[in-house]
C-alpha cells in the first residue's frame, strides 16, 4: 500500500495533470492567494473550510427527492421488470442525482471547471475500486464519496458515488444491483455533505474514520441487505431479511474497515486539494448562483483584509468617491490595487463621489463637475476591475420639487450612460423620500446596465414608507442593496438587529438573482460579522 507521502505526491501529479485547463488568473490565484496548510493540535485537517451552519431549503429538497424518489424507482425496477431493466433503471438515477447538483447553480451556468473537479473525483473513485478488484470489499470508493461530500456539499457527493458506480460495474459486471449500490453510496455522500454542513462532523482523521465505519456498515449494508433479499426473492420477509444481515455481516465489516484505513490515509492529501479546488470555485461566486456579498471598505486596512479573508466577500471601496484622489486617479488606483493583492484580489464595487455634487443639478456647470467625476470613478473601475458602481440619486427634498426631478435625474444617467457597456451603474437612495421616484427615473433611462440600489437603512431613517414596501416595490429593478441598521432617527450604520429596521422581511422581499448583490455597510468590524452571523443563521441570502 502507498504510504501518505507517496500518495499526496501522487495526487499533486494527478491534480495538476486533470487541471491543465485551468485559466491563467486561476492559476495565480492557487498560487499566491491561497492559504497554506497544516495540521493543528487538534488534529482538524482543513479548518478554514468548516461551515457549520444552517442547510439552505435547496439541500433539504434534494434530500427528500433522493430519498423518496430513488427507492421507489428501485423497488418498481424489482417488482414489475425483475430486475432486467437495470441500465435503464441506473441512468434515471443518474439523472435524478443531477437535478439537485446542477441546482447548486441556481441562476448561472456551471463552469466547465467545476464539473471537470466532479469528473475527477469519479475517475479516481473508477480506478480505485479497479486497483483493488483482487481484494473482496475493500475498496476507497465510501472514502472518496464522504470526502466529496465534505468538499463539495451533498449534491456533489451523492452524484459522484451514483458515477462511481454505474463507471466501475462497466468493468467489474452490470447487474441488477448496480442502481442500489449507486443509491448506497450516494446517500453516503449525501449524508456526509449535510453533517457536516451543520458542524455535526468535524473534519479530523478520527471524525471521518468514524463516520466512515457506521455509514458503510449500517448505511450501505443497511440498502444492500435488503435489496438483495428483495432482488433473490421478489418480496422481503424478516426470515430472508435476517439471513442476508447473518451472511452479509462479515462483508459488510470487511468494507467498513476498508473505509475506515482509506479515510486514515486518503483524508488529508485528498481534502487539501479539494479545499483548493473549492477555493477557485468560489473566488468569484460566493454561496449561490452569481450573487456576492461585499463589505464596505470604511473600515480601516487591516481590518478589511481580515475579514475578507476570513469571510470570503467582496469589498466596496469609497476611495474613489473622494474628489482629491479623483485628482491623482493614476496613483490612487496604482495604490488601491495593492490593496487589493493584500486582501488576495476580491471582487470590487466602486461607490461614486458624491459630495458637492448632483446629478438632478439644474446649473449647468455642477452638472458639468458631476459628469467629470462620475467618469473619472467609471475609468477606475474599468481598470480595477471593478463588478459596478453606486451613485447617488441626488433628491434633496427640500430643495427640489417632485415634479420634473425624474426627468432631470434620467437625462444626466442616459447622457452619462451613452458610451459606457461595461460596468453596471446602480443609483442609490439617499435622501429620497419615496421610491417611485427612483422608479421613474429607472424606467426613463432604459439602459441594460442601469440599476437601482436599495439602501435599506436610508430608506428607514429618511422616508415615512416603510422599508418593506420600498423593497417590494423596487425589488424587480435593485440590482445592489446597502446592507444596515438604524433606529429610524438617523443614519448610524448599525449591525442587523440593533435597530428597529424589519431586516429579516425586508431580505425576504429581495430574493437572491444573478444580477443582484449585496454590501454590509457597517462602520465598525463586530456589526459587519454581526450582518453576516444574521445573514448566514437566519437563511436570509
Amino acid at each position: 500500500m502507498l504510504t501518505e507521502k507517496q500518495l499526496d505526491q501522487f495526487l499533486d501529479e494527478f491534480w495538476e495533470d486533470s487541471q491543465s485547463a485551468q485559466t491563467e488568473a486561476e492559476q495565480e490565484i492557487s498560487e499566491e492567494n491561497l492559504e497554506e496548510y497544516a495540521l493543528p493540535a487538534d488534529g482538524m485537517i482543513i479548518r478554514q473550510m468548516e461551515r457549520k451552519g444552517k442547510v439552505s431549503r435547496r439541500t433539504w429538497f434534494a434530500l427528500v427527492l433522493m430519498l423518496l424518489v430513488v427507492p421507489l424507482l428501485l423497488y418498481l425496477s424489482v417488482r414489475y421488470f425483475h430486475g432486467r431493466k437495470y441500465l435503464i433503471c441506473s441512468l434515471i438515477v443518474i439523472i435524478a442525482a443531477m437535478i439537485p447538483f446542477f441546482m447548486m447553480f441556481e441562476g448561472r451556468k456551471p463552469k466547465a471547471r467545476e464539473i471537470m473537479v466532479i469528473s475527477v473525483l469519479a475517475a479516481i473513485g473508477v480506478a480505485g475500486r479497479a486497483a483493488f478488484f483482487m481484494v473482496p470489499s475493500f475498496k476507497p470508493v465510501a472514502a472518496i464519496v464522504i470526502l466529496t461530500g465534505i468538499s463539495f456539499g451533498g449534491e456533489a457527493g451523492f452524484l459522484v458515488g451514483c458515477l462511481i458506480m454505474m463507471l466501475s460495474n462497466m468493468f467489474m459486471g452490470q447487474g441488477p444491483w448496480t442502481p442500489w449500490q449507486m443509491f448506497a453510496f450516494g446517500m453516503i455522500g449525501f449524508l456526509a455533505g449535510i453533517l457536516y454542513q451543520k458542524g455535526i462532523l468535524k473534519a479530523r482523521k478520527a471524525d471521518l474514520c468514524i463516520f466512515g465505519f457506521l455509514s458503510v456498515f449500517l448505511i450501505y449494508g443497511g440498502i444492500m441487505n435488503p435489496a438483495s433479499a428483495l432482488m433473490a426473492y421478489g418480496t422481503i420477509t424478516w426470515q430472508s431479511l435476517l439471513a442476508f444481515y447473518i451472511s452479509g455481516a462479515p462483508v459488510d465489516l470487511v468494507h467498513a474497515l476498508s473505509t475506515v484505513i482509506f479515510l486514515w490515509f486518503l483524508s488529508r492529501p485528498l481534502l487539501e486539494k479539494l479545499d483548493v479546488s473549492r477555493k477557485i470555485w468560489t473566488h468569484r461566486v460566493t454561496e449561490r448562483g452569481n450573487h456576492l456579498i461585499y463589505i464596505s471598505h470604511l473600515l480601516p486596512d487591516e481590518e478589511m483584509k481580515g475579514l475578507v479573508t476570513e469571510t470570503g466577500t467582496g469589498v466596496e471601496s469609497i476611495d474613489f468617491s473622494i474628489s482629491d484622489n479623483l485628482d491623482h486617479l493614476g496613483k490612487r488606483i496604482e495604490l488601491y490595487q495593492k490593496k487589493l493583492e493584500k486582501m488576495g484580489n476580491p471582487p470590487l464595487i466602486l461607490h461614486g463621489p458624491f459630495l458637492d455634487l448632483n446629478p438632478a443639478a439644474f446649473d449647468s456647470l455642477i452638472r458639468e463637475v458631476t459628469m467629470t467625476r462620475f467618469t473619472q470613478c467609471y475609468q477606475a473601475g474599468l481598470e480595477l476591475g471593478a463588478k459596478k458602481i453606486v451613485y447617488h440619486s441626488g433628491m434633496i427634498p427640500c430643495v427640489y420639487y417632485r415634479e420634473g426631478w425624474a426627468d432631470q435625474v434620467s437625462r444626466f444617467f442616459t447622457e452619462f450612460l451613452e458610451d459606457k457597456d461595461d460596468l453596471e451603474i446602480v443609483m442609490e437612495n439617499v435622501l429620497d423620500e419615496d421610491w417611485c421616484l427612483l422608479l421613474d427615473v429607472y424606467k426613463k433611462v432604459d439602459h441594460p446596465k442601469f440599476k437601482l440600489c436599495l439602501d435599506m437603512g436610508h430608506a428607514h431613517c429618511y422616508s415615512e414608507i416603510p422599508v418593506m414596501e420600498w423593497a417590494e416595490g423596487l425589488s424587480p429593478y435593485i440590482g445592489h442593496v446597502h446592507v444596515h441598521d438604524n433606529a429610524g432617527d438617523r443614519d448610524s450604520h448599525l449591525g442587523l438587529g440593533k435597530g428597529t429596521l424589519p431586516y429579516h422581511e425586508v431580505l425576504k422581499l429581495l430574493p437572491v438573482s444573478k444580477e443582484r448583490t449585496w454590501t454590509i455597510e457597517c462602520s465598525h468590524k463586530e456589526d459587519v460579522l454581526l450582518c453576516i452571523q444574521k445573514i448566514k443563521t437566519e437563511g436570509l441570502l
